[in-house]
């Protein structure tokens, strides 16, 4: 079973997001692959130091379950306190012509209100049962967490992904990247703009 995640091991995102955005992880994988592996007893699971709960800095696991809506329409259907990290046009995922469907998995975590700056880390594993035993295979090694970083003094755009080459300066101003991308958009984002003549010959000032 083949599966690729957002945000991928190794990674560091950085959100900014208010208290109570629901988070989502996404995990795309074969539906034949993914509906054998469950009959077989095996789970997906997000294992870090995410708010679940418990105290600050526990570990803990996350189940990853089907998306409810079906993953081309997921971005458009989701609420809209729930940020999808699954990107706009995503990895494809590797099927065979006679199994060519693919399911969303999602493992969703919410930002508590008391949280304005956090960097949590996760790892990904699978967790496979039995009537006597449950054993867990690890996708990944101590050095290969992800990062996920909440910061409130970012940009103040709701669901905005800051590239990470941002740094700070003497005066502790963000600086963003000199040349390319400097942050992407995890979802949905509703948005209007003004454009301003400052020609005060102009009949229409405002436009």
């Amino acid at each position: 079973m083949q599966l690729i995640f957002t945000p991928a091991l190794g990674s560091t995102t950085t959100l900014a997001v208010v208290p109570g955005t629901v988070v989502q992880f996404a995990a795309r994988v074969s539906t034949r692959d993914y509906n054998e592996a469950v009959a077989n007893g095996t789970r997906v699971e997000l294992w870090g130091d995410l708010p679940r709960g418990t105290a600050a800095g526990e570990w803990a696991a996350t189940l990853f379950e089907a998306a409810p809506v079906a993953p081309e329409h997921h971005d458009s259907g989701a609420p809209p306190n729930v940020l999808s990290l699954l990107p706009a046009d995503p990895e494809p995922v590797p099927t065979t012509s006679a199994a060519p469907d693919t399911i969303l998995l999602v493992a969703n975590f919410t930002i508590p209100s008391d949280v304005h700056s956090a960097d949590y880390q996760f790892t990904y594993r699978l967790a496979h049962s039995n009537e006597s035993s449950t054993w867990y295979t690890w996708l990944g090694d101590a050095g290969s967490n992800g990062h996920l970083i909440i910061d409130q003094e970012a940009p103040a755009i709701e669901g905005l992904v800051l590239v990470a080459d941002w740094k700070s300066d003497s005066n502790d101003a963000r600086l963003s990247p000199a040349d390319g991308t400097v942050a992407t958009l995890a979802g949905p984002v509703d948005w209007s703009g003004w454009a301003i003549d400052l020609d005060p010959r102009s009949e229409s000032p405002a436009t």
